[in-house]
């Protein structure tokens, strides 16, 4: 354990403030969480100690950022160390104008590998609890993620339950919709395997499960409309295509994994239990990895099994269907550009037409100005 008193006098920095508490950085890749005064508590300081001593080894260390040694403040628990684990937010890819931004093969490694995680926590017993982008970190490059706010996971001490008190309201399973999580033990795998499924639509897809539903009828708000969708298993990429929002990617392009998500968001909306396990998303997600992938000059890897580039069509801010124009070209091929690379778009070339243009009525105007000055001096040559 670690005294609050010394640790603090070790050059550190403040890195973000919580809900919870303060993280500082101490610029040696360790990193600091301490709990603000009025959340300390015999439950919390339990619940750090369990966690400092069941540390995971391997690769699950590497990518999870999970407590290691307990800090204290004259003897009592008041926060944690943990290794900093340098990532992107992955939440930034929740966000139409980014989420296809990231390669294709990437955002299913991506997927991939959170699906990991979640299922060596539930053999472990523990219970992801708020299962959402915001706790992840990604490499762009390599798909690799990483795991934060290890100490809002849910498990069991002998009789003891450590609950996860808190889930974001756009991954809240229908059954959750007004249980107060601090209260009860209503988290568990089935839930986790809900939101990991939703977060996994919206990496691949770039859209909500149920947003652009029938249901944006009957309700105010955006969080309304969701719950409300989410309710009634109104998952229209399957039962309304004419209500799908036209920033979503084509639906087509999951197709491998179209049965886990008609198992989720349809039958699984009323029956937690029809919901597919983390595993299996693991499973498939690793197999749409390897697909063979065609190339778009935009966007990079996408299925090749597509007849088109399915991120092209997909109409939000930043792509549009005039941003790239590809054939599909496995990705063993050799020769032409590589993924990101520039290429002229058709409004380019309108801005090259409009520059002419101006260019020629400059010219003309300057010709109209000078005339009179060039006609004086040619008559004063002739003199």
């Amino acid at each position: 354990m670690t005294e609050l008193d010394e640790l603090m006098k070790q050059t550190h920095s403040l890195l973000r403030g919580g809900g919870e508490g303060t993280i500082y950085d101490f610029g040696n890749g360790r990193l600091a969480k301490v709990y603000h005064p009025a959340l300390r508590s015999d439950y919390r300081s339990n619940k750090v100690k369990w966690l400092v001593n069941h540390r995971f080894s391997g690769e699950f260390a590497r990518i999870i950022a999970w407590p290691d040694e307990a800090i204290t403040d004259h003897g009592v628990i008041v926060g944690f160390t943990m290794p900093k684990l340098e990532a992107n937010p992955l939440a930034e890819l929740l966000n139409n104008d980014n989420t296809f931004t990231v390669d294709w093969k990437i955002r299913a490694t991506i997927c991939r590998n959170i699906a990991a995680i979640t299922t060596h926590l539930h053999r472990e017993g523990i219970v992801v609890g708020d299962l959402h982008a915001s706790n992840f970190g990604y490499d762009a490059g390599t798909g690799k993620v990483v795991l934060y706010d290890v100490d809002s996971l849910q498990f069991r001490d002998g009789k003891r339950l450590y609950l996860c008190e808190v889930a974001h309201d756009d991954t809240r399973p229908p059954e959750l919709a007004k249980i107060d999580l601090s209260r009860t033990e209503a988290l568990c795998e089935d839930t986790d395997n809900y939101m990991l499924a939703i977060t996994v639509f919206q990496l691949l897809i770039g859209a909500h499960p149920y947003a652009g539903t029938r249901a944006a009828d009957r309700a105010s708000s955006e969080s309304g409309i969701l719950s409300r969708a989410a309710l009634e298993g109104e998952f229209v990429f399957e039962t309304d295509k004419s209500s799908v929002p036209v920033y979503a990617a084509a639906y087509e392009v999951t197709s491998p994994a179209h049965d886990l998500f008609k198992r989720c968001f349809i039958e699984g909306a009323s029956d937690p239990n029809a919901r597919p396990s983390a595993l299996e998303w693991e499973n498939i997600l690793a197999e749409m990895a390897r697909e063979e992938m065609a190339i778009c000059q935009t966007h990079g890897n996408y299925p090749a099994r597509m007849s088109s580039c399915p991120f092209c069509e997909a109409k939000s801010p930043v792509i549009t269907t005039s941003a790239c124009k590809s054939t599909p070209q496995p990705i063993q091929q050799k020769g032409g550009k590589p993924p990101g690379s520039a290429s002229t778009s058709p409004n380019d070339s309108a801005l090259g037409i409009v520059a002419k243009i101006v260019l020629g009525i400059l010219a003309v105007v300057v010709g109209i100005t000078l005339l009179p000055v060039i006609l004086v001096f040619a008559v004063l040559d002739e003199l």
